[in-house]
Parts: C-alpha cells; sequence; structure tokens
C-alpha cells in the first residue's frame, strides 16, 4: 500500500504521493532553466538589435559619399506568395570611388506587393539622373543608394530589439514571479514519513 502523506505547504489537508517534493523541486529547476535559457536568447535578440543599428548608423557615419548616375531602372515583378506578385525597383547606376569607375545597383532593395508605391519610388531614378551614393571604404562594390536615415532604416535593428525586450521582460517575471512566489523546496531526508 502507497504511503500517503499530508501537504504542509498548502495546511488545506490535500494529501499527495510521497516523492512528490523532488518532483516538484525537479520541475522548479526546469522551469528556472527554461526561463533563464529565454533570458539568455532575449539578451543575445537585444544585442543583434543594437549591432544592426550600429551598422546602420555607421554606413551614414564613415561611408563616403559621390555622386552616381542612374544608367537603368525598372520595376521587376516576381512570383509572390498568397498575396500577390512581388514587386521590385532594380536601378543600375556608375559612379567613382578612389579613382576607379564602378557600376552597382540596389539588388533586391525594395520590394512590395503594391506596385503603386513602388511606381512612384521608380519614378524618382529616371535613367541619367544624378543621385548620391554612399560607399563602403574598405569594399567599394558595397553602396548604398540616396538613402536618408528614417525609422524604415532601423526596421531589423527594431524587430530584433524589440523580440529581445520582450523574451526578456517575460523571462525575468517569470523567474521572479518563481521565486518569491515558491523558493525551492527541500526534498525530505531519506527514511522520513
Amino acid at each position: 500500500m502507497d504511503s500517503i502523506q499530508q501537504n504542509p505547504g498548502t495546511g488545506s489537508g490535500a494529501k499527495q504521493p510521497e516523492g512528490s517534493p523532488q518532483l516538484l523541486r525537479q520541475v522548479q529547476i526546469f522551469t528556472r532553466l527554461v526561463a533563464g535559457i529565454f533570458l539568455i536568447a532575449g539578451l543575445l535578440a537585444m544585442g543583434a538589435g543594437a549591432y544592426l543599428a550600429w551598422v546602420q548608423l555607421d554606413k551614414n557615419r564613415i561611408w563616403p559619399e559621390v555622386k552616381g548616375t542612374v544608367s537603368r531602372s525598372r520595376l521587376v515583378g516576381e512570383a509572390g506568395g498568397d498575396s500577390g506578385p512581388l514587386y521590385k525597383v532594380w536601378v543600375e547606376f556608375h559612379y567613382s570611388a578612389g579613382g576607379k569607375d564602378y557600376v552597382g545597383n540596389t539588388g533586391d532593395g525594395w520590394s512590395s506587393n503594391d506596385r503603386s508605391i513602388l511606381m512612384a519610388e521608380l519614378r524618382r531614378y529616371p535613367d541619367r539622373s544624378v543621385h548620391m551614393i554612399r560607399y563602403n571604404p574598405a569594399d567599394p562594390t558595397q553602396v548604398q543608394i540616396e538613402r536618408e536615415l528614417t525609422a524604415g532604416s532601423f526596421t531589423p535593428a527594431m524587430v530584433a530589439g524589440g523580440i529581445g525586450l520582450c523574451v526578456v521582460v517575460v523571462s525575468l517575471f517569470g523567474l521572479v514571479s518563481r521565486v518569491t512566489r515558491e523558493p525551492l523546496t527541500e526534498a525530505p531526508p531519506p527514511g522520513s514519513a
């Protein structure tokens, strides 16, 4: 016959099987471990967000500016998902950096499912128009065409940092509430009943 003991923590007379304190302790340790892992993941995501913001600021701070001339610009449509085709603005431009001539393009730059938004962007870059280009002095083939810093410039940084902050807050709340509510229970010494 199983031995039954009264739960001294509740005072309600509730009965639980012998050995439950060890299981409760393991569950408590496991939940704190999981919360700690999420806390570390959240901090890493916040760090990634800060790094992405720093990289974006660094481009505008130290990348030199030169004039670039648009040689071709067009709207490219690709097969999209459920929301329809995906359109991209593709702009090719010529520029000089460090005494050498380069040809660059916007690559996978501006894209949207809304064709009208991108048509307005495309009209800003007619053939033979001149725009300011920022280039990486360590690798002049890495360029950024005339993009001012806006909130959109920091979208990846804000997403990573925001997700990280949410995970950190939830993890800390979980850790603090568990610690203040339920300190680790001590397992009864062997042989006590």
